[in-house]
């Protein structure tokens, strides 16, 4: 559990301990369905290119450590900060120390690869020889960018920000924003 994830420029560890409870705290997650759930919660992780660490399957709760990418985090939090914001300048000054982070960590995100990954594509289809030569590489230095690999890039970051963002903040903001408290 001490193992920190890594791009070229930076290390990270990322994790959230999350709490399934059953409606009205049923015992319902003993017997057949016990057998089968940590499965489901492990390939459902990894279809997020996320990974549980530990789990705890209680008779009537779910504990679970699961890591997950830092890109998601840093979205999340300047799309969050942004919202406590009250001016567009305040908006643009909060977002950009996040926006940094993310940039400079070397992370993917879905809408910057949409226009990254075709534009890349398209160099890579449509540049002349005095552009490869310019910088000293040639289109052969490049075999995993090609039109299925931008897709499934593509796919993978947005099933990501979709989570880091729906779930992730939409919970925080939720529970710090708007939850009933007895």
């Amino acid at each position: 559990m001490d193992e920190y994830e890594s791009l070229s420029h930076s290390k990270w560890e990322c994790k959230y301990h999350v709490v399934f409870i059953p409606k009205c705290r049923r015992k319902t997650l003993y017997g057949e369905l016990r057998r089968h759930l940590g499965d489901v919660f492990r390939k459902l992780a990894q279809q997020k290119e996320s990974r549980i660490e530990e789990g705890h399957l209680m008779p009537d709760h779910v504990h679970m450590m699961i890591s997950i990418p830092l890109c998601n985090v840093l979205v999340c939090l300047a799309v969050w900060m942004s919202f406590g914001a009250r001016s567009i300048t305040d908006k643009v000054m909060v977002i950009v120390p996040p926006v940094a982070a993310f940039v400079a960590a070397g992370f993917e995100h879905s809408i910057a690869n949409l226009y990254l990954l075709p534009y890349g594509l398209a160099v890579k289809s449509w540049a002349g020889p005095e552009f490869w030569a310019a910088i000293g590489q040639g289109a052969a230095a490049y075999p995993d960018l090609t039109v299925s690999g931008a897709l499934h890039n593509i796919v993978v970051a947005t099933i990501g920000n979709l989570v880091g963002g729906s779930l992730m903040v939409g919970a925080v903001y939720w529970f710090v924003y708007l939850r009933r408290r007895s």
